[in-house]
């Protein structure tokens, strides 16, 4: 078997067995070389954690509020240094793994994989957080992306090659975080999970996807991926979906093991300043400030159970926005699909709300100045 290789336009051969696959087929700067890479696993870190395996190190959670966990575990590429960008790899375990510092979802999934021959050049940093409840969303998931934004910090990454995946409940949580935070993954591999708010699946269209899951699983209905996959598709997405005709539950060693799945992976960017945004979120979910792509709602109406938001960047500089229960809003400039200097003209729900260059930020008319949407 071929192995994981350093780069996106490497080889990579087949993996293991052939099961049955279904249809196949990133405007944030990228992080300067840190001065001082961080320091591989050394033996302070072994004495404390003797069941850490190689590559592997301890990171403290920098300003970790109270009650949320203070660190987690990263693995680091043999390797790794400076001299390039390297892609990020944020990986979800399962409720079986949930727990306090015990590290058990190093174990478990694609931390266990790293041993193999085949796995000598991996080239992600891995991100391994570890929880004691679900993933999907509040202090859990303000954990993970704490620990997310913390590593492209330190670490000399590749910020259009950010990558999400996860088993079982962390399958669930790849699918969630996704729908929550669509511009943030350059792609995403969620394996046998599903969704507990499937009506924001829209807001991940456009979002390479490749999903795994076994016919026989008991836990968790095969339904659960095909109802999401067959979704994505009717919406004019081309997600990737391979099922294990007799794979059960745990059949998340048949999927990471596979190396056309990373070959595929390390091919994916981050889509960045797109023309277009559709999101939609549960109000009582939006936390201020929050961002999608370029498009940052400062305020939204509690009223409202579904916030929305639908942004159109013309090529002639029109830019179309249509809100409901959004009452204050910025725009973005650095992210937005257009060169400082531009003229723009930015109509909200049917309302001039500027005119003129592109020269910072744009704060849209909040509270009652704020046109109701439709």
């Amino acid at each position: 078997m071929a192995s994981v290789i350093g780069d996106a336009g490497g080889q990579s051969g087949d993996g293991g067995a052939s099961p049955q696959q279904g249809g196949d087929t990133a405007a944030q700067q990228r992080h300067p070389p840190t001065s001082q890479p961080p320091d591989r696993i050394g033996p302070k870190h072994r004495a404390r954690h003797p069941e850490l395996p190689p590559g592997f190190v301890i990171k403290k959670l920098d300003n970790s509020p109270p009650g949320m966990p203070r660190e987690f575990a990263l693995f680091v590429p043999k390797a790794y240094g400076p001299h390039r960008e390297w892609p990020v790899l944020l990986f979800l375990h399962g409720s079986g793994e949930c727990g306090a510092g015990t590290y058990e979802n190093i174990r478990v999934g694609l931390g266990r994989q790293f041993t193999r021959p085949e796995f000598k050049d991996y080239p992600f940093l891995t991100l391994f957080p570890q929880v004691s409840g679900m993933w999907f969303r509040g202090p859990q998931e303000d954990f993970v992306l704490r620990a997310l934004d913390q590593v492209l910090a330190e670490y000399r990454t590749d910020r259009q090659r950010i990558y999400l995946s996860g088993i079982s409940m962390g399958g669930f949580g790849t699918w969630e975080i996704a729908m929550r935070h669509p511009d943030r993954f350059a792609a995403i591999v969620p394996v046998c999970g599903g969704a507990i708010e499937p009506d924001l699946l829209s807001n991940i269209s456009g979002l390479p996807v490749w999903a795994f899951h076994g016919r026989r699983d008991k836990r968790v209905p095969v339904s659960m991926t095909r109802d999401l996959i067959e979704a994505l598709r009717r919406n004019g997405d081309e997600p990737r979906y391979t099922e294990y005709p007799e794979g059960l539950h745990a059949c998340w060693d048949d999927a990471y093991t596979g190396m056309d799945l990373w070959k595929w992976l390390l091919e994916q960017r981050r889509r960045e300043r797109p023309m277009k945004i559709a999101y939609r979120l549960p109000a009582e979910h939006v936390t201020m400030p929050w961002a999608v792509w370029w498009f940052r709602f400062d305020a939204v109406d509690p009223a409202e159970r579904i916030v929305t938001v639908a942004c159109n960047a013309a090529d002639d500089g029109r830019v179309a926005v249509v809100t409901r229960g959004v009452s204050g809003a910025t725009l973005l400039a650095e992210q937005m699909p257009y060169e400082a200097g531009r003229e723009i003209r930015v109509i909200w729900n049917g309302h001039e709300a500027f005119a003129g260059k592109l020269a910072g930020d744009i704060r849209l008319p909040s509270g009652a100045s704020a046109p109701r949407g439709p």
